[in-house]
């Protein structure tokens, strides 16, 4: 009796110490940057069977596809697992792992860096996040062996505390807290919501010619393939757009993709093809290898269209068991892009940009009210103004909404709905859309996405 309460005891207290292990080193392994958490770490506590798809890859995906908008537009359920720099090497052992759980997806599987190289930080960006497995280990092997990582140099990828530990004194109550966003992975940073290219030399890499490549990148994607093959895997291939200083990096995508078609995989390869996506080049990417939240509009759009004509998705919306996704636009549109997108950029098929954007804008405010003037574009039957508040004191802003709209030769308008903020405290941005109608039916042009903003006071 006795050995069986020392046994008893040790059980508990093992697993105690493991409980504690697993929340302090949880804290300490996740420095600061929580998006590859939502991405990886949060695909984890996903029903078993619950997911359409799950798109693996790296920056060349989360940039590009927005779960959020897709469940808003269809209401599709595809998880974004993708990580910066995320090698084609991982992709099988991501895949069979997410498989465990979510064994009847459609795996899509991005090949823009199918040759590229990767790096010690993008192992961690990927490993850190996963829970400990025996897949894990095998793509932890696999990923050092890559990069010729061998002996103790390999042990900061097995047990990450090695490298992380050093962070007790810089531990505050956010790295104890931290949890889904509830976006479901739908990319949340800083050039992505506020910057676009403006230098109109970026236009859209060239796709001329073939370059083949060998070695472990050539034996990951055959070794992918062959995976997939054996194992009855629904399985998509993509490729996105990218602009002119990637320079000849589609060669080594269409070498793979040749790969891919002749093993009988399907290949939708929107760089090649990227006239179709209805793209404003280069206005819609942050950097000549990502879409911005414009882009990423209407490519999450163009893709989630293409998944529901030629896969069997069932509309989930409003479906038992999916209250979470039911409510992810909405957290994903008024907690991070609503003050960054004008709530027309949803309506990807009533757009038409041969109205191009107007221009000359200029601002002023006089006590009482603000006035906006600008030049007129031809062709326009009319004009959306769109407004938002930006509290400067608060470091706030609204979401856009729209304020009024001007006829064809209105190319003034006046704002005087706020209430009187003299003392600075508050800014109004201004943006101006053109629109034309067509069947009566709306058509809107392109605009600014960063409009004219007006300080009061």
């Amino acid at each position: 009796m006795n050995k069986f309460k020392k046994f008893l005891k040790a059980a508990a207290f093992i697993l105690v110490f493991a409980l504690l292990f697993n929340v302090v080193s949880g804290a300490l392994v996740y420095p600061g940057d929580y998006r590859n958490y939502q991405w990886v770490g949060e695909f984890y506590k996903a029903e078993k069977n619950s997911l359409d798809a799950v798109y693996v890859g790296s920056s060349a995906v989360y940039a590009f596809w927005s779960p959020a908008l897709a469940w808003k537009e269809h209401g599709i359920a595809v998880w974004n697992y993708t990580t910066g720099r995320q090698p084609l090497l991982a992709a099988k052992y991501i895949i069979e792992d997410c498989r465990k759980t979510q064994k009847d997806a459609l795996y899509i599987v991005n090949i823009n860096r199918v040759s590229a190289d990767y790096n010690k930080a993008s192992i961690h960006y990927l490993l850190d996040y996963m829970p400990f497995s025996l897949n894990k280990l095998k793509l932890t092997k696999a990923l050092c062996d890559g990069l010729d990582i061998k002996g103790d140099g390999s042990l900061e990828y097995y047990f990450p505390l090695e490298i992380y530990h050093s962070r007790w004194n810089s531990l505050n109550i956010q790295d104890f807290t931290y949890g889904p966003d509830g976006t479901k992975s739908s990319a949340n940073y800083y050039s992505f919501l506020q910057k676009s290219v403006t230098d109109t030399s970026h236009t859209v890499a060239s796709t001329d010619g073939v370059t083949e490549f060998d070695g472990m990148y050539l034996d990951a994607l055959n070794d992918l393939l062959d995976y997939c093959e054996k194992n009855e895997v629904r399985v998509l291939f993509t490729v996105n757009p990218q602009l002119s200083d990637v320079g000849d990096r589609y060669g080594d995508v269409a070498y793979a993709k040749s790969i891919i078609e002749k093993r009988g995989f399907d290949v939708v390869d929107y760089w090649a093809d990227s006239e179709s996506t209805g793209l404003e080049i280069p206005k819609d990417f942050y950097n000549d290898r990502h879409t911005n939240i414009h882009g990423a509009i209407k490519m999450t759009n163009l893709f989630s269209n293409y998944l529901v004509e030629n896969y069997d998705f069932e509309d989930k919306r409003g479906k038992e068991g999916y209250e979470d996704w039911d409510e992810a636009f909405d957290n994903y549109y008024n907690d991070v892009i609503g003050s960054f997108v004008l709530p027309i950029e949803f309506e990807t098929e009533n757009r038409d940009y041969t109205l191009s954007a107007v221009t000359g804008v200029s601002g002023s405010y006089n006590k009482t009210e603000n006035t906006v003037s600008f030049t007129g574009v031809d062709g326009a039957d009319g004009y959306k103004v769109f407004r938002k508040t930006i509290n400067n004191k608060k470091v706030t802003q609204s979401n856009y909404r729209e304020l009024l709209t001007l006829e064809s030769g209105e190319t003034t308008f006046s704002d005087s709905e706020f209430n009187d903020t003299r003392d600075g405290t508050y800014s109004f941005n201004y943006i101006i859309v053109p629109y034309k109608t067509v069947d009566g039916v709306q058509k809107y042009g392109s605009f600014s996405y960063f409009g004219t903003t007006i300080k009061v006071g």
